[in-house]
């Protein structure tokens, strides 16, 4: 976009004669936060900053296709670009994104304002350097957050908003310097720091700190803030002006997190801003959530865009490549993030609930599998760790809200009888559990589950309402059970307004008459209930404004039953393999055909063509995977996921989905176990949680063996980092009870449970 930097410089030129009382460079006799009202002027800013957001947003879309002529052997071919990564549904599991260019004009840019992240307020954009130094800082966590703040000589500015800000957070440590000279910024050196902040005036590299005419670059405080970092800054605040530099300056020292200003910014700005961030951040939001929600805040309640456009859009986080999500309670060492097992009073901030409430999943799974007459013959089978109020129901009772709370957990639901809900901490726990309780569920009582699946059926909406339905067919398969869980899928349908819903609905749908005999399929599919439900599909997989991913859902299903609608559904997904360019279409088109049985050789060459052309690690594995299907061993897919698993210089999450997708191309591939494997040991050494559920988990899904790691690696390993964290009275004991929990099914009853005490 060649007319892009000119059009930022028209707006900036525009903004900055408009705005008054910045916090750029030294101001002169300015009198107020934002310009007094020259009509000319403040309609010269809002069309310099309506074309500038306009041709960002034409850029930013453009990129979906870019067609490369007939370089590639006279075909014309294309690449995925930026928005693949944004633009295909589901857009709500889109959380941020991250760009790494040293090209800084790019920081600049308005990106928040691009409609597929402005319509949501907690998607944020975080931009990181392409040369950096390894991640420096150490988690040193305190009894309160320790904050140093740096006010610069303020020369017409007024710092008391920002510093009564600072002033009323609570927990909060805060050491102040005013316009400090240099010899006063010794506790950079001396102490730990968890936050450090600066407001005043600042332009490039250089902040004004006091009143020498000249501003201090900070390029001069290297080993300085290099001293900080090291032990243990986490996060540095820029409030003010044209701050970029600075904090690509210090997160090329290793700094995780800096937050800094792409232009000249009001002082009123810069005081709301900060006020709105800090009660986000401190009220639970992750880092990035609280810039992009305090964003919003100042578009939309203190409309300060209205009276100078593109204000708004000014905070921008600066991140670390290896830095983890921040959150507030990571800073200090007496917050508890446990998790609420029961209701009534709230537990000591120093004990932690997390062991009882995964004791209460394993006594839960258990008393599903009893009778409650079992119960009551086996008295061992009763727990001494359980929610409050729970030793005075019978074992009738317990029974009861054992399966009602196993009905929960396989349906998908956030939240189960016994009173506790899904913790954003849990994430890597409930997919665990729900897989445990899956397996568990053909050893509970038929007769006694169906009641509360029935529930479910009535009471619920969308897709646990379906699963209920699905479950009652499999455990009692009649044609009754089979024609309501049509039903449900239909009603479902009709009702659910959001494409994701309705795609995950069908492809429960396809996966649940996948696995049930196809005679009785067969026959309610060609009843009337079947028929009616056809008809629906038939009617969405032409409608124009749903998505290809919501059609070619419907094509697979329909290609699964099979029926007088195929060749239409095949037709359907052909089209958009053909004229599609996103890759998740032309992989899910793929598979498609590949059911269908047709077009094989059509599909295999655009997919090796897209494989050979795709650069980004997640394009290449799921371009594997699908040739993979259509070609098993393929060995240009088979070579491609050697090399990203060899090299493992992307993050775990990339690993992960190469070596299982290599799984599924190669079965016998022995580079598959050796990884995962190789993943335990280094977890080991380096006490990575992560990486120890990962690889056990994927080796228990490869039916691998795990007694050999339960013994000279998870045990103790887990049995250090308790006793480590009792040592130190830390509260968060997920990680080493998580590990364990999964290692249970492992673990002989007897050696469980004296690890468990």
């Amino acid at each position: 976009m060649p007319h892009l930097p000119h059009q930022y410089a028209q707006w900036r030129n525009a903004y900055r004669s408009y705005a008054q009382k910045i916090r750029l460079g030294a101001s002169d006799s300015q009198i107020t936060n934002i310009g007094i009202q020259q009509t000319h002027l403040l309609q010269e800013v809002r069309q310099h900053y309506k074309t500038l957001v306009a041709t960002l947003s034409a850029w930013l879309n453009s990129t979906r296709i870019s067609y490369l002529g007939k370089e590639y052997g006279g075909e014309e071919t294309s690449f995925f670009g930026l928005g693949n990564f944004i633009l295909p549904p589901p857009m709500n599991e889109v959380q941020r994104i991250f760009v790494q260019t040293d090209f800084v004009q790019l920081w600049h840019y308005p990106w928040h304002e691009w409609a597929p992240i402005c319509q949501r307020g907690n998607v944020d954009v975080v931009f990181s350097p392409l040369v950096y130094q390894s991640l420096k800082s150490r988690t040193v966590q305190h009894e309160k957050v320790r904050i140093l703040a740096i006010f610069g000589a303020d020369d017409g500015l007024d710092l008391k908003g920002d510093l009564g800000t600072l002033s009323t957070l609570p927990d909060v440590e805060l050491h102040c310097l005013r316009s400090p000279r240099l010899s006063e910024l010794d506790p950079l050196w001396r102490q730990s720091w968890d936050i450090l902040f600066y407001a005043g005036h600042s332009q490039g590299k250089g902040i004004h700190i006091n009143d020498e005419q000249h501003p201090l670059e900070i390029c001069k405080l290297r080993q300085t803030l290099r001293r900080a970092v090291e032990q243990g800054l986490q996060l540095v605040i820029f409030n003010s002006c044209n701050s970029i530099l600075l904090g690509q300056f210090l997160i090329q020292l290793g700094l995780p997190h800096a937050i800094v200003m792409r232009e000249a910014i009001p002082n009123i700005a810069a005081e709301w801003f900060l006020k709105y961030f800090l009660q986000n951040f401190q009220g639970g939001a992750d880092l990035y959530a609280a810039v992009a929600q305090a964003r919003s805040q100042l578009r939309e309640l203190s409309r300060l865009d209205d009276d100078l456009p593109g204000t708004s859009a000014l905070p921008l986080i600066c991140r670390h490549p290896q830095a983890q999500c921040l959150y507030w309670h990571h800073l200090r060492q007496s917050e508890t993030s446990s998790v609420t097992v029961y209701g009534g009073d709230r537990p000591s901030p120093k004990v932690s609930e997390f062991p009882n409430f995964l004791y209460w999943c394993r006594w839960q799974l258990e008393l599903a599998q009893l009778r409650p007459q079992g119960l009551q013959d086996d008295p061992s089978r009763w727990v001494t760790v359980i929610p409050r109020g729970g030793n005075h129901q019978t074992p009738q009772q317990n029974y009861q809200h054992a399966l009602a709370n196993i009905s929960h957990w396989v349906c998908g639901l956030p939240q189960t009888i016994g009173g506790f809900s899904q913790q954003p901490e849990l994430t890597f726990f409930f997919p665990a559990l729900e897989a445990e309780v899956r397996q568990s569920l053909p050893r509970v009582a038929s007769r006694e589950l169906l009641p509360y699946l029935e529930s479910l059926v009535v009471e619920q909406r969308e897709l646990p309402r379906v699963r209920a339905a699905f479950l009652i067919a499999q455990l009692a398969t009649n044609v009754n059970h089979l024609s309501q869980a049509l039903q449900v899928v239909e009603e479902t349908l009709r009702q659910a307004t959001k494409p994701h819903v309705r795609e995950a609905v069908l492809t429960e749908c396809q996966q649940f008459l996948q696995e049930l005999d196809p005679a009785p399929v067969r026959s309610i599919w060609d009843s009337t209930t079947g028929e009616r439900l056809q008809q629906f599909l038939q009617r969405l997989l032409h409608h124009p404004q749903q998505s290809n991913r919501l059609k070619l859902a419907i094509a697979s299903l329909l290609i699964t039953v099979k029926g007088r609608w195929v060749a239409e559904a095949t037709n359907a997904a052909l089209e958009i393999f053909r004229n599609s360019s996103y890759l998740e279409d032309v992989t899910l088109a793929s598979r498609c055909l590949h059911q269908a049985g047709v077009c094989q050789w059509e599909v295999v060459g655009r997919l090796e063509r897209y494989l050979g052309l795709a650069t980004v690690q997640s394009h290449q594995i799921a371009l594997c995977g699908a040739l993979g299907m259509v070609s098993p061993n393929h060995p240009q897919a088979i070579d491609t996921l050697e090399l990203i698993i060899e090299q493992q210089a992307y993050d775990l999450e990339t690993l992960m989905a190469a070596v299982r997708a290599l799984h599924r191309i190669a079965p016998e591939h022995p580079l598959v176990v050796a990884t995962l494997r190789s993943l335990v040991e280094q977890a080991q050494k380096k006490d990575d949680i992560l990486g120890f559920y990962y690889g056990l988990a994927t080796l228990d899904e490869l039916s691998e063996p795990l007694n050999p790691y339960l013994t000279t690696t998870v045990i103790p390993w887990v049995c250090r980092t308790i006793a480590s964290f009792e040592t130190q009275e830390k509260v968060d004991l997920m990680a080493p009870y998580t590990v364990l929990w999964y290692c249970s099914r492992h673990i002989p009853y007897p050696e469980f449970a004296n690890l468990w005490q």
